[in-house]
């Protein structure tokens, strides 16, 4: 496969005659994790080696890995530092960048022993997104505070106060791609591992919050029954306004909020087998939807994640399935922010797994290929001169270019609130 991926600026052989999503290419891992992704046009910040958050939903820190440090300052206050992790743009290999940001808290953290048996940390970003991350901080028995901080600017642009009924518990932080307002709702997994029978205690509901002029206001508390389980991922397209989510229906559809007029837009056919998400990725122009199946395994009690479901969007009509071998949860944390889109939504990269075998047994299994598919898109005659124009110059290259902003916008996929 080197010689094919040494080019991305037209179609290869293969994709040209290859029929919708057929399969046109097979790497190993560690090599997409340092040249492959970019050199078939994947988006090239993503770092998969530091995906250390399992618990949360796969992009909630937007491909970052954060390091917290609670510091006592000379005159009492309490801050923290900041660290961010990134994969640097259009990097062939795993260099990283590191931001350090020292920040006045609100209140003084808990120490760290307080919140040791409930798993939780005093201070952790549960959500990131462009130049935004969201902090959670907890005070057991009385409450708890998110908040937004600019990562560029060092500054708070926001903040929200949940009070505590009960136990502190994990929550996740999805942004919207405007990044003027987020989702807010606890995290399944902490709750199901750490809480037991307090997990009655948490709030059952997600609520949309909006970032204006230094605070956070509650917009609506929407999908309450059952939206613990919810996998969220907003439309491209649409600023803050809809959401798919998946686990819908006790975890048998997936479905499109309308978050401005709060109803339900669009919803799959509960017949269909297999639809519990684990993780939901738009295609950049949001004509397709891929879920990541999620189901039990009957290997050691393990999870496991056997397709990846394709709907298109309009009506959420299931297009097709492509399976995925030997995924397992446990061994395979990066596979979660799999399926991804090609910048140009033209390929779908699916994960694979392989099972290490250790004196003559199966010891468990490691993330072994990625396999990318022909998308199918209907272009216009002005979305295909995008696609040509992003295969032969890059993200960067775009920002350099002499143009208007708008032209530059449209290259660049952004929706055109942004």
């Amino acid at each position: 496969m080197g010689g094919l991926l040494a080019t991305d600026s037209e179609d290869l052989p293969a994709e040209r005659n290859a029929k919708p999503w057929a399969r046109v290419g097979t790497t190993h891992f560690t090599n997409w994790t340092k040249t492959a992704s970019i050199l078939w046009n994947f988006d090239p910040n993503i770092n998969y080696s530091f995906f250390r958050e399992p618990r949360l939903q796969p992009w909630c820190l937007g491909n970052r890995h954060f390091t917290v440090e609670i510091l006592e300052t000379n005159n009492g206050l309490y801050g923290t530092n900041l660290e961010v992790t990134q994969r640097r743009q259009r990097s062939s290999n795993s260099t990283q960048h590191k931001v350090h940001l020292p920040l006045t808290l609100h209140t003084a953290p808990p120490p760290f022993k307080d919140l040791r048996a409930s798993g939780l940390k005093p201070l952790q970003v549960v959500g990131s997104r462009g130049d935004l991350a969201v902090l959670q901080v907890v005070r057991p028995g009385e409450f708890m505070q998110f908040l937004v901080v600019n990562l560029r600017t060092g500054d708070y642009v926001g903040r929200h106060v949940e009070p505590l009924r009960g136990d502190p518990y994990l929550c996740e932080v999805i942004l919207s791609p405007d990044c003027k307002k987020f989702i807010l709702k606890p995290n399944s997994i902490f709750l199901s591992d750490f809480m037991g029978e307090t997990a009655d205690t948490v709030p059952c509901e997600m609520k949309l919050v909006s970032i204006e002029d230094g605070q956070c206001v509650v917009d609506r508390v929407f999908m309450e029954e059952g939206c613990v389980h919810y996998v969220v991922s907003f439309d491209p397209r649409y600023g803050h306004s809809r959401a798919a989510v998946g686990n819908y229906d006790g975890g048998k559809t997936v479905c499109i909020f309308d978050l401005q007029q709060n109803e339900l837009a669009a919803e799959s056919d509960p017949r269909q087998p297999a639809q519990t998400s684990r993780n939901l990725v738009f295609s950049p122009n949001g004509q397709y939807l891929a879920s990541l199946v999620f189901t039990a395994s009957y290997q050691a009690g393990l999870h496991s994640f056997p397709k990846v479901n394709i709907y298109e969007t309009e009506h959420l009509f299931l297009l097709q399935r492509i399976s995925c071998a030997k995924m397992f949860c446990v061994a395979l944390i990066p596979a979660v922010l799999f399926p991804l889109f090609s910048e140009c939504g033209t390929r779908l990269a699916v994960a694979y797994g392989r099972n290490i075998d250790i004196m003559g047994s199966v010891f468990g299994q490691e993330l072994a290929f990625v396999e990318i598919y022909r998308v199918p898109v209907k272009h216009s005659l002005q979305s295909l001169c995008r696609v040509a124009v992003r295969r032969a110059v890059s993200r960067e290259n775009v920002l350099q270019l002499p143009i208007p902003r708008r032209i530059k916008d449209y290259l660049l996929y952004r929706p055109r609130y942004q």
